[in-house]
């Protein structure tokens, strides 16, 4: 259960309009739930983990890459030392 202070305090905190739709409470003919205004801060939550998530995905893809040229680069050096035996 939420505490009426901290209900409040979200309520002031977007102005008293829906954090995700910007609706009013005027314009919704009521008092809005606390839930309807944290939408957005949970979208927000979300894009920060996308985004995150999409950074790691690039920092990963570069590693691979090198690796896959050190791989190359050593697969080089192990058939010249293969020919070089003949």
């Amino acid at each position: 259960m939420v505490s009426e202070k901290l209900r409040e305090s979200v309520r002031a905190s977007y102005d008293f309009r829906c954090g995700y739709c910007g609706v009013t409470e005027t314009e919704s003919g009521g008092q809005l739930e606390i839930d309807h205004f944290l939408q957005r801060a949970e979208e927000q939550r979300l894009r920060q983990i996308l985004e995150y998530n999409q950074q790691a995905i690039a920092r990963l893809r570069a590693h691979v890459r090198e690796l896959e040229h050190e791989i190359e680069r050593l697969l080089q050096i192990i058939a010249g030392m293969t020919a070089g035996e003949r």
